[in-house]
């Protein structure tokens, strides 16, 4: 790491002073609204977008910039500038953000980037959507974390508060980003929020009534020194909690709570009869909320699995597809490799996060008939899995495809898990996974 980011990291860590308002009455809240100052939203995802037009409907002075070109970012502009917010694409200047008194961050947003170097130059708080749409919400909040099944968590935890006839919203890394789930909430609304480690390097009084810590494997070390600082990031969830709040943290993580002020209760990283050890992080979030376990029991009878998460595509002549696109890690795919039953084709492949794919050979070689590697990563994985078996090399995803029907034979599974990202091919794991079931009910060749 640089000087710069060295001392950046620190600084991260330190409370810049940001205008509280979460438990402001709704009149002064409104006030303190129109006195933000001019706030600099940079990225223009779908986070960036919902936080810029958060702002505007308030009267805030908003500005938006984007270092990229594609298309995806020159649509978001264009609404921005039709509403007279000024914007910034193709690369960040310093003219531009000259007078930001609030930068928001988006959590893609590298941190040797100009504008993170020009807010800390200048001591400008920078904080990310989360904790700016944390601010606003008057509600109480559960933030869930870790490097494998918060997504799944998360649903069910709002499956679980609804099915309760409490007043759930969520979103946040998940999906809907959390500023726009603020609109229209109470003190008594439940936000349930997925928050990545990017997103929590941001936090400042971002504080979950319940913080859960799911089991942290190696994962985005191409952003990351070293896994302890991807860990020492994740435990941030933690720490704005008190006395009254609750923290569910995976057994792995337990012994690394030191100054965690919440009551803590801790879940199992692995269970002996196969089952999801998450699904206990469920059980034990209702249980602070007081809700009947027999409530978790009714959500989870009904709850088929969320799109992309090993999700079950079809069966054609006696070959079952399953897409796991979300897999974008080694993590991922071991879990995938442990559910699959049947003998079959693993499609791995996609751009590297600097994984160790070699985990994966013992179950591999049990498991797996072939493996087709795919895309920038598949020199790396033909390398680390050389004495699997039978391997296919492609380019790109619709190759990959076709070489799997190939090898696959009745009674096998072809299985997309690819323990890698999606951004040498496609804009996000989503794509990714429809374009596989797109190619497989099409009967790709």
């Amino acid at each position: 790491m640089s000087e710069w980011e060295l001392c950046y990291n620190a600084a991260i860590h330190r409370s810049f002073y940001i205008l509280r308002v979460d438990r402001l009455t709704s009149e002064v809240r409104a006030a303190v609204d129109l006195h933000l100052g001019r706030v600099t939203i940079v990225g223009l995802g779908k986070s960036g977008i919902s936080a810029a037009l958060f702002l505007y409907r308030r009267g805030v002075a908003v500005s938006a910039t984007d270092s990229g070109r594609e298309s995806s970012v020159l649509t978001g502009a264009e609404e921005l500038r039709r509403l007279g917010i000024p914007v910034e694409w193709g690369g960040h200047t310093e003219k531009f953000l000259k007078g930001s008194d609030l930068v928001v961050m988006s959590p893609g947003v590298p941190r040797e980037s100009l504008p993170y170097r020009w807010a800390f130059q200048r001591a400008v708080p920078v904080i990310g959507e989360i904790e700016l749409a944390s601010q606003f919400f008057p509600g109480r909040i559960i933030a869930v974390t870790g490097t494998n099944g918060k997504s799944t968590v998360t649903t069910l935890i709002g499956k679980v508060l609804a099915r309760a006839g409490l007043d759930v919203r969520v979103g946040g890394n998940l999906g809907t980003p959390f500023i726009e789930l603020v609109e229209g909430t109470t003190p008594s609304t439940w936000a349930v929020i997925e928050v990545s480690s990017y997103q929590l390097e941001s936090i400042r009084s971002f504080h979950p009534s319940i913080a859960i810590l799911l089991k942290v494997t190696p994962h985005h070390l191409e952003r990351y020194p070293d896994f302890e600082s991807y860990r020492a990031t994740k435990r941030r969830i933690f720490s704005n909690q008190t006395g009254e709040d609750w923290a569910i943290v995976s057994e792995g993580e337990a012994g690394r709570l030191e100054g965690v002020s919440a009551r803590v209760r801790t879940i199992p990283e692995c269970t002996h009869d196969g089952t999801n050890p998450n699904i206990r992080a469920v059980y034990e979030a209702a249980q602070a909320v007081c809700i009947p376990r027999e409530t978790v029991d009714a959500v989870l009878k009904d709850f088929k699995g969320l799109e992309h998460r090993l999700e079950f595509v079809l069966e054609r002549r006696g070959i079952r597809f399953f897409n796991d696109s979300k897999s974008t890690n080694v993590a991922s795919t071991l879990w995938a490799l442990s559910q699959i039953k049947e003998r079959g084709v693993w499609i791995l492949g996609g751009r590297d996060k600097d994984g160790d794919f070699r985990e994966l050979a013992g179950p591999l070689k049990v498991r797996a008939r072939g493996v087709v590697a795919m895309g920038e990563a598949r020199e790396k994985i033909r390398m680390n899995l050389e004495e699997i078996g039978p391997m296919v090399l492609a380019r790109e995803l619709e190759e990959a495809v076709s070489c799997a029907l190939k090898l696959a034979q009745e009674g096998d599974a072809v299985v997309l898990s690819p323990a890698c990202t999606s951004f040498d091919e496609f804009m996000n794991f989503e794509e990714r996974g429809r374009a596989f079931k797109a190619l497989v009910r099409n009967g790709c060749p």
